[in-house]
């Protein structure tokens, strides 16, 4: 199923009521097409982002265990910068 503009509005409620006054702490790439957003509002959780082009994918957890490479990516060091 693709991540089409009917998909991301049926996601903005529900990640509204959830993240809304959130702050990003920490941002990671694991992987080429995935994101970690360390999300802090009481108590932190995280946004993974997956935009994958065959299975894109957007989901909210309390804890991840993903091994980063040792030296980010470009992109995502500049989504730190900013």
């Amino acid at each position: 199923m693709p991540m089409d503009g009917l998909v991301i509005a049926a996601l903005v409620p529900e990640l509204q009521q959830e993240l809304a006054g959130a702050r990003i702490q920490k941002i990671y790439q694991p992987v080429e097409h995935q994101f970690l957003l360390g999300l802090y509002r009481g108590k932190r959780r995280w946004l993974v982002l997956s935009l994958e082009p065959t299975h894109p994918f957007l989901c909210l957890l309390e804890e991840v265990s993903s091994d980063n490479p040792p030296s980010p990516p470009a992109f995502c060091m500049l989504l730190r910068k900013y």
